[in-house]
C-alpha cells in the first residue's frame, strides 16, 4: 500500500513534511538539506522541480537564481552545466529520487505546463517511485493533466483560492487537499474529512504561505485534526509532535 493511501486517525499528530528538506539547517532543496530532514525524523520530504534549458529536471523552487544566488538568470534559460556553475549544490531530480530510496515524497510541480508534468511523472515512474510520491496541483487544469498522464498518480489539490477544491478533488480522484489559513476552522476541516479527503497545511494561522514555526501554530494544527504539515523548522516540528504522541499514548 502507498503511504499516501494508508488510513490515518484524526487524533494522531500530523505527519511532518520537510519543506524543501530542512531549510533551517542547510540550503533548501540540496542533498544535505534532504539528508538532514530524513535524519531529523520527518515522515515525508518535499521538493520543487523545474526544467533547465537542456531538459534536465532539477530540485529548485524559484523560477530564477536571484534569491539564492543573487543572479537574474531563469532556471529554464540555462543548461545544467551553467545552472551548476551558478548554484554548485544544485541537485538533479534523478539523484533526489535515488537519495530518498523508499521514503515518501511530495513533488511540487508549481506552475508547470503539460509538457513539464509529463517529464516529472515520467521520471518518478522510471525510478519506481510512483506509490511513494504525491504530486501537487495548483489549478484544476494541472490536476487533470496529472490524472490524464497517470491513472495511478497520487494528487494533492494545492489551489490558492477561488476554486472549489472538493469538486476538483472528486473530478481527478485526489485524496489529499491543502488547507489554507482561511479554512483553519474545525467545520472546514471536518467538511474535507466528510468527503474522504486527508489534509495538509502549509501555513500557520497568522501567515499567508509561510510554514508554521511556533509551537502554538503546530499544536493548533493537531487540535484541528490536520493530517500533514509542511514544516521548514523540521527538527522542531518533529520534536513537538513526538512529545504530543508520547503524552497521548500514556
Amino acid at each position: 500500500m502507498s503511504w499516501w493511501s494508508e488510513p490515518r486517525t484524526s487524533t494522531a499528530p500530523p505527519a511532518v513534511i520537510g519543506h524543501r528538506g530542512a531549510p533551517d539547517l542547510a540550503t533548501e532543496n540540496t542533498r544535505r538539506s534532504f539528508e538532514l530532514a530524513m535524519s531529523a525524523g520527518v515522515d515525508v520530504v518535499e521538493t520543487d522541480v523545474r526544467l533547465t534549458a537542456d531538459g534536465h529536471i532539477v530540485c529548485f523552487h524559484d523560477d530564477d537564481f536571484q534569491r539564492l544566488c543573487g543572479r537574474p538568470e531563469r532556471v529554464d534559460s540555462v543548461p545544467l552545466s551553467e545552472a551548476r556553475a551558478i548554484f554548485p549544490d544544485l541537485l538533479e531530480f534523478d539523484d533526489f529520487l535515488a537519495l530518498t530510496g523508499q521514503f515518501p515524497i511530495v513533488v511540487d510541480t508549481k506552475y508547470a505546463g503539460e509538457r513539464e508534468i509529463d517529464r516529472f511523472v515520467g521520471a518518478v515512474e522510471h525510478h519506481g517511485a510512483l506509490a511513494r510520491s504525491l504530486f501537487t496541483a495548483y489549478s484544476p487544469e494541472r490536476a487533470q493533466w496529472l490524472r490524464d498522464r497517470c491513472a495511478q498518480a497520487n494528487i494533492g489539490i494545492f489551489f490558492l483560492e477561488g476554486v472549489d477544491e472538493i469538486v476538483s478533488a472528486r473530478a481527478v480522484g485526489a485524496r489529499w487537499i491543502r488547507v489554507l489559513p482561511t479554512d483553519h476552522e474545525p467545520a472546514a476541516v471536518d467538511g474535507f474529512r466528510a468527503e474522504g479527503l486527508l489534509t495538509i497545511s502549509v501555513a500557520s494561522a497568522l501567515a499567508v504561505l509561510g510554514t508554521p514555526s511556533e509551537r502554538a501554530d503546530l499544536e493548533r494544527l493537531v487540535a484541528l485534526g490536520i493530517d500533514g504539515v509542511i514544516a521548514s523548522k523540521t527538527q522542531f516540528a518533529v520534536e513537538v509532535y513526538s512529545n504530543i504522541s508520547a503524552v497521548t499514548s500514556e
